[in-house]
C-alpha cells in the first residue's frame, strides 16, 4: 500500500523533476553557508561576471523545474519554497549588479598582506555602513586557480581600526589589533599549509 502511494505521488517525471529541485537547493545551501562561513573567495572581474551567470541561471532553473511536477502538491510545494529561495538568490544576484564581489564584498578594503610560504594572510577593513563601525578581518587564504581561493576566517571583530603582525615561525603570526591606538586583542595563529590541513 505504502508503496503504491509513494508511486503515485512521484511518477517516473516527477522523480526526475525532484532530482533537479532537490540538487539546486542542495546548491542554494552551500551558498548561503559560505556567505555565513567563508570557506570559498572569487576575485576578479571575469569570474565574478561568471558567478553572477551560474546563480542567476539557478534562480531562474529552480522556478522552471517546478513545472516538471505533475502532481499538484509537489507543484505547490516545490514552487513555494523557490519562491523564498530565489529571494535570497536574487538578492545576492543584486549585489553582484551592484558591483560588489562574491562571497568577500569589495567594499571590505585590504588593508595588509602578510605572505607566507604557502598561502597569504589578508587584513581586510570591514565597512557594514552605518550600522555599525569600522572593523578589521583577518583570513587565511591560498589561491586553488587563478580567481578562486580557498579561505579560513581567523578573526573578525567591528570597532578595531588597525592591526599589527609579527611572523613568529614558518606558520605562526601574532597579531596585534588596535581601537584608538589602545590594543584591544592579542591573537596567535598557528596555520596550516593547505588552511584547513
Amino acid at each position: 500500500m505504502a508503496n503504491k502511494v509513494i508511486t503515485s505521488v512521484f511518477k517516473k517525471n516527477d522523480w526526475k523533476a525532484f532530482i533537479v529541485v532537490v540538487s539546486i537547493i542542495f546548491l542554494s545551501i552551500l551558498l548561503y553557508l559560505n556567505q555565513l562561513h567563508p570557506v570559498l573567495r572569487i576575485s576578479g572581474d571575469p569570474q565574478a561576471k561568471l558567478v553572477f551567470i551560474v546563480i542567476s541561471a539557478l534562480a531562474i532553473l529552480l522556478i522552471v523545474s517546478c513545472f516538471l511536477f505533475k502532481n499538484l502538491i509537489l507543484f505547490w510545494l516545490s514552487f513555494s519554497f523557490s519562491i523564498v529561495l530565489n529571494i535570497w538568490l536574487w538578492k545576492i544576484i543584486i549585489t553582484i549588479m551592484l558591483g560588489l564581489m562574491f562571497f568577500m564584498t569589495s567594499s571590505d578594503e585590504r588593508l595588509n598582506t602578510i605572505d607566507m610560504k604557502n598561502y597569504n594572510v589578508n587584513v581586510y577593513r570591514l565597512d557594514a555602513g552605518a550600522v555599525t563601525s569600522f572593523g578589521v578581518a583577518i583570513y587565511q587564504e591560498k589561491t586553488i586557480f587563478p580567481g578562486l581561493h580557498l579561505v579560513k576566517r581567523l578573526y573578525a571583530s567591528y570597532d578595531r581600526y588597525e592591526v599589527e603582525y609579527r611572523i613568529t615561525g614558518v606558520n605562526d603570526i601574532d597579531v596585534d589589533v588596535f581601537n584608538d591606538g589602545e590594543i584591544i586583542d592579542k591573537e596567535h595563529f598557528t596555520l596550516k599549509r593547505f588552511v584547513y590541513f
